[in-house]
């Protein structure tokens, strides 16, 4: 008889727990960058602040990512609570990258939604080892019209509000709290599917197995998605096809060497504090949720619900830790092209809100962070952009001119994409733009070219490295809008113009070289189950699996 994809041992959730936790290492071992001076950081970062509250719902956005629906931006923040915690505070951080934990395991395991399993979690499972769910219904009302797929419930919580959930950050807000909720009811439902539990017995004395059955299932279809539908969306199409090597082997040169002086698969900080914060790019300054919730018409952000507005309090905001209001249920048809509900032509503007393109800019809220520990501090200090410069700055992060030197040699692929010149690093636009000494159409555009410009003498030749992934993911995301689905006439002399469709070939290179990495060490992972694919009843189209077939199958 064939050997079963299930058969064998399994590198469970409890037994990963009690097993050492990852630390943060470098993927190029022997570069170093400078450390540079807090009011230089300062200087950039106020240039990546756009002071904006976005457009009117159903409105066209230059800002948008077209080709980019919104639920990747917190699908990107759910994977990053997978595979990182770093528990030290801004002002404790080491400068020593081997010297910070991370408690998480370093593998694309679901750790933040399974916890410690149900052996070490019980509070979080029932006795058939099912997440427990709560009864307390957020979904909007009346119910739209049939087909639409719904968060119906908040997280179970405690006495004081907090989520009875895997890994508590997923419930600092709304977005990310309720596709963890989705990853809860996906393993239910596996579970509670023959097709997907084979022969083991549905009775209380196989619990542990159907359990370890459920899990696997479920983070097989979990680490597909990440390499085949999330890095195809947001990593360089070149570099995709390069390093994925769709039907063969993947091709990763850098990983593999700095993990050889590793006891364990590890975080690479070009990767942590670098790479992966692309996706504070794509933040919106606001969402709506639901038919009823976040489309009321008046001045923005308040057509949408702010991600947090400072001054106003958590209650008309995204923020989290906290009961959900009710009418809070995500309509995922807002987030995400769900298969027979959300029209290709309404995606940038309509019910479909697009993701914000990958660029040097961030949303004016991430100006001011509301976090409790960052409130006394000074408002610099509370800058995303400047505590992201900082955090690289201090781990003495390589440049964008390190690490395209390295990368430069034989036949890896960024080589074929030159590092961006002077002019371009601290101008703005794309490789589609207009001249630099010449007036965009975008004012966006402008104002950002002559606020950058009079930073270059202060980092040249020393580039940090989460600004240029940023910038040529500018330069060269671009994509034909023509192939964009359904873009109005009004925005595509713009789109014509704008990149941040995807990241670059430095960004694209370190996070497909991560992701990788982690699932080739990985030996439970499916990339290592010689021909399996996404099973049905979740799909019955493997090759075209997304994220939208996922959660439409899990919620309905």
């Amino acid at each position: 008889m064939a050997r079963s994809h299930f058969q064998g041992g399994h590198r469970g959730l409890a037994a990963a727990a009690d097993g050492k936790f990852g630390r943060f290492g470098r993927m190029f071992e022997h570069l170093e960058g400078p450390e540079f001076e807090p009011t230089a950081l300062a200087a950039l970062a106020e240039t990546m602040i756009k002071a904006d509250d976005g457009k009117f719902f159903n409105e066209a956005d230059s800002d948008e990512n077209i080709f980019l629906p919104a639920g990747y931006t917190y699908f990107g923040q759910f994977v990053d609570h997978d595979l990182t915690l770093d528990s030290t505070s801004i002002g404790e951080q080491e400068s020593d990258p081997d010297a910070i934990d991370n408690f998480r395991t370093a593998a694309l395991d679901l750790d933040c939604v399974y916890g410690n399993g149900p052996g070490g979690d019980l509070v979080i499972y029932d006795s058939n080892f099912k997440f427990r769910l709560s009864t307390h219904r957020i979904a909007a009302t009346p119910a739209p019209t049939s087909g639409h797929v719904r968060t119906q419930f908040d997280h179970r919580r405690d006495s004081s509000e907090i989520a009875m959930i895997g890994d508590p950050r997923n419930d600092e807000n709304v977005i990310v709290a309720q596709l963890h909720q989705a990853m809860t009811q996906l393993h239910n439902k596996v579970l509670d599917t023959p097709a997907l539990m084979g022969e083991i017995p549905a009775d209380h004395h196989h619990r542990s197995e159907r359990f370890r059955r459920a899990a696997r299932v479920t983070r097989w279809h979990y680490q597909w998605l990440i390499v085949n539908d999330y890095l195809k969306r947001i990593c360089m199409p070149e570099i995709y096809h390069d390093i994925v090597n769709p039907g063969g082997t993947p091709r990763i040169r850098y990983y593999p060497k700095a993990a050889e002086v590793a006891t364990y698969p590890y975080l690479p900080i070009e990767f942590s504090a670098a790479a992966y914060r692309f996706g504070h790019s794509m933040v919106r300054p606001s969402y709506a949720l639901n038919a009823q919730t976040g489309v009321q018409q008046g001045p923005p952000p308040f057509t949408r619900k702010p991600i947090f507005h400072d001054g106003a309090g958590s209650k008309g905001d995204l923020r989290g830790f906290r009961i959900m209001p009710k009418g809070w249920g995500i309509d995922w048809g807002y987030f995400f092209e769900l298969p027979g509900e959300a029209p290709a032509e309404q995606l940038g503007s309509g019910t479909l809100q697009p993701a914000y393109r990958i660029d040097t800019l961030l949303v004016d809220p991430l100006r001011l962070l509301v976090n409790p520990d960052l409130l006394a501090r000074p408002a610099i200090e509370r800058n995303l952009a400047y505590l992201n410069l900082l955090r690289g700055s201090r781990l003495r992060l390589p440049t964008a001119e390190q690490v395209a030197l390295e990368m430069n040699v034989g036949s890896f692929p960024a080589a074929r994409f030159p590092l961006l010149s002077p002019e371009q690093i601290w101008s703005a636009g794309s490789r589609n733009s207009a001249p630099f000494n010449e007036q965009s159409d975008d004012e966006g555009i402008n104002i950002a070219r002559d606020l950058r410009r009079p930073l270059a003498g202060q980092f040249a030749g020393n580039t940090p490295l989460w600004y240029y992934i940023l910038r040529e993911a500018e330069w060269y995301g671009t994509r034909d809008v023509g192939d964009a689905p359904g873009l109005p006439s009004h925005q595509r002399g713009v789109n014509d113009m704008l990149g941040g469709h995807h990241l670059g070939p430095i960004g694209s290179t370190i996070i497909l070289e991560t992701f990788l990495g982690l699932l080739l060490a990985d030996p439970g992972s499916y990339i290592h189950q010689a021909g399996w694919r996404p099973m049905v009843p979740i799909t019955d189209d493997p090759a075209n699996f997304e994220l939208k077939h996922l959660i439409s199958w899990a919620l309905t």
